[in-house]
């Protein structure tokens, strides 16, 4: 509400509606949605990640956005590739045929639309495993997924299949041992064998002549 005054004789006033439209700066950057994703170590049409962005300001300073891999280091454009989808969206997938089963976490730039343009370097963690038929992870890839790879792996199972030989060895022993127990004769000492020795005679004793 805005009053206003003449500076006439007599004065006036009145009142009007002053609209003020106020216009978006763009100052956030676009952040990279989702955070988390997993993947096939090896490269089928189904294993890609559709990733998208998401951004505080208003239009026209957010989509469509622009996704880009950075140049260095040059294993992230060896392995990936971004292809666009739509304005909005793009999807993130293997350029190779096989990357092996772990943790990786690969930077996407994200630029908006906004004038001048605001970028970002967002990372996501993206998780390798083996699949089987499905597509799903199978129970080796997700520990091979959790960090650990192939030659990891391979150590933790030698190191259970010993010690299970350990414990099967030792069950082993303590029953050849119990039975070797079992089977000893007992043997004592003949001096410290205090039983009484009862003999029978079987004679009769003198009469009264004999005495």
């Amino acid at each position: 509400m805005v009053w206003i005054h003449s500076p006439g004789s007599p004065q006036a006033s009145g009142t009007g509606t002053l609209q003020i439209y106020l216009i978006d700066v763009n100052d956030n950057a676009p952040v990279l949605v989702p955070k988390d994703a997993q993947i096939c170590e090896r490269a089928r049409h189904n294993s890609r990640i559709n990733i998208t962005a998401s951004d505080a300001d208003a239009e026209p300073n957010v989509g469509p956005f622009v996704f880009e891999l950075p140049s260095f280091p040059a294993s992230i454009r060896r392995n990936w590739t971004i292809s666009r989808l739509s304005g909005d969206y793009a999807q993130l997938r293997l350029r190779i045929p096989y990357l092996e089963p772990a943790v990786y976490e690969i930077p996407v730039i994200v630029s908006d639309s906004g004038n001048p343009p605001l970028s970002n370097r967002s990372m996501i963690r993206i998780k390798v495993c083996s699949c089987d038929n499905n597509g799903d992870c199978s129970a080796t890839g997700a520990v091979a997924a959790a960090g650990l790879g192939t030659g990891a792996i391979i150590a933790i199972l030698i190191c259970i299949i010993i010690l299970l030989t350990m414990v099967l060895l030792f069950v082993v022993w303590m029953k050849r041992r119990e039975k070797e127990r079992q089977a000893k004769p007992l043997l004592i000492d003949p001096e410290d064998d205090v039983r009484d020795n009862i003999l029978k005679y079987d004679e009769e004793g003198g009469g009264e002549e004999d005495q």
